[in-house]
């Protein structure tokens, strides 16, 4: 973290966490996540952008783009899956919300939507 002004907050990292599909099972259920994170906060708004390495059990891997910006603590935003290993390869497309916790630089993401597997 990193304090530029009374009102304007950089945070820059890796994010560790584990992915759970509704489900509670099938597509990277209980997957590792580990994302890189740039945010920039702004008077209460946040810009943030990265990329995300989602693991499965078996270690097959997709790679993610995201970005978001909104009023914290919740940040709106896109991301894609620019591909993957395994079962995952030539995987794209899947939208997402992220929401921060308070300015602790920690948060949680709601993926949801389709993905297509060629």
């Amino acid at each position: 973290m990193q304090k530029l002004g009374e009102d304007r907050v950089v945070y820059a990292g890796v994010v560790p966490g584990v992915m759970f599909n509704n489900e509670g099972k099938g597509f990277l259920h209980k997957a590792r996540v580990d994302c890189t994170l740039l945010n920039d906060v702004n008077e209460g708004h946040a810009k943030a952008n990265g990329t995300c390495v989602v693991t499965d059990a078996d270690g097959d891997k997709v790679f993610v783009e995201w970005n978001c910006a909104g009023a914290m603590p919740a940040c709106p935003g896109t991301e894609r899956f620019v591909g993957g290993t395994g079962k995952y390869k030539g995987i794209s497309d899947q939208k997402f919300q992220g929401n921060f916790i308070g300015d602790t630089g920690a948060g949680r993401s709601e993926w949801s939507g389709e993905y297509k597997l060629p």
